[in-house]
């Protein structure tokens, strides 16, 4: 999938129109983190990054307390497939609509229903309920990672585009990791149900960030 879709993006007219920037509009220095609303941007993204890393631990953990052995790690893998599901199907459903006129307004409620979904998975008591619950709120998951890339197009001029979007990736993969190391501990410590609160409280802070009246 990943090698087909590569291919359909760069065969397409608006990648093989692309031309390098004029040399002397390179970026020096902290490039786009000085620009206004970026940094508040990335805080969104580790938000959601803590979020998805300790999802990957705790749904896993979740399984091993309903079965054992391979039926946990199948039972685990089923859990997450359905949430890639419900992310796919929300995504397809995203990408028909028209982008609203206030995008941080929409990405701050897009967190925060990501967000009340992570606090429902912390009170579901069987695999059953944790899939259906996944699916549904799985579909916040693509449209709340659309917008993220586009409020980059919207506070990067062309020039810092590039960077800007190697900062997010960045802070993306930096915080999953985070944050799964962190929910590790706390299902260890504290168990299951706590996990999925910790991811909670991250998307939480992000849509406070994002949907902040007068923000940046």
């Amino acid at each position: 999938a990943t090698l087909v879709g590569t291919l359909v993006v760069a065969l397409s007219p608006a990648m093989r129109g692309w031309r390098p920037h004029p040399q002397d509009s390179r970026t020096r220095g902290l490039g786009p983190l000085k620009l206004t609303g970026f940094p508040a941007l990335l805080l969104c993204v580790a938000g959601l990054g803590i979020a998805f890393g300790g999802s990957g631990v705790a749904v896993p953990a979740f399984s091993g307390g309903h079965a054992t052995g391979k039926e946990a790690e199948t039972l685990a893998g089923i859990l997450l497939a359905v949430w890639g599901v419900g992310s796919a199907t929300g995504g397809l459903w995203f990408g028909t609509r028209r982008p609203a006129e206030n995008l941080s307004r929409q990405f701050g409620l897009l967190l925060g229903g990501v967000g009340v979904s992570f606090l429902v998975f912390a009170l579901l008591p069987n695999p059953v309920a944790l899939g259906i619950a996944l699916v549904i709120g799985g579909a916040l998951i693509a449209p709340a990672l659309t917008l993220e890339n586009m409020m980059v197009g919207r506070i990067a001029p062309p020039s810092m585009m590039n960077e800007a979007y190697t900062w997010v990736v960045t802070m993306a993969i930096g915080s999953a990791a985070a944050g799964g190391a962190l929910a590790g501990l706390i299902v260890d410590h504290f168990g299951v149900g706590w996990a999925f609160v910790f991811a909670a409280l991250a998307v939480g802070v992000a849509a406070v960030t994002a949907g902040r009246p007068g923000g940046s």
